[in-house]
């Protein structure tokens, strides 16, 4: 399918949820908007993964671990991962 480059001005709130959801399911924002907007004129085009793969759970997962552990410290990480595998 042929593309053509837009450029246009959205409210930041919905650049920021865009780029949420770009970052959450590992793919591009033209993917998520260009989805969106092929579901609200009912234009058949699926560009989103039906599940997310294994490699995305594994970033999302290193992702967290790495923000619990720079927010909460090492050992309350430590703490809550042993209680989440009882």
């Amino acid at each position: 399918m042929a593309t053509k480059t837009i450029s246009f001005r959205l409210p930041v709130e919905l650049v920021e949820a865009i780029e949420a959801e770009a970052k959450a399911t590992g793919q591009s924002k033209t993917k998520i908007v260009t989805a969106i907007l092929a579901k609200f004129y009912d234009y058949p085009y699926d560009v989103l993964p039906q599940s997310i793969t294994l490699e995305q759970l594994q970033k999302q997962l290193h992702e967290l671990k790495h923000l619990m552990t720079t927010s909460l410290g090492h050992n309350s990480l430590t703490v809550m991962s042993d209680r989440l595998q009882m």
